[in-house]
């Protein structure tokens, strides 16, 4: 059970990276 909560939360931060990385692209073209 320790285990799939750690490979949730390690899901978690991976989309939240990957989020992070989109923003500045979407508000780049928002931009120009």
């Amino acid at each position: 059970m320790h285990l799939a909560a750690e490979a949730f939360f390690s899901r978690l931060l991976l989309h939240y990276l990957f989020l992070l990385h989109l923003f500045p692209i979407r508000f780049g073209f928002m931009r120009s």
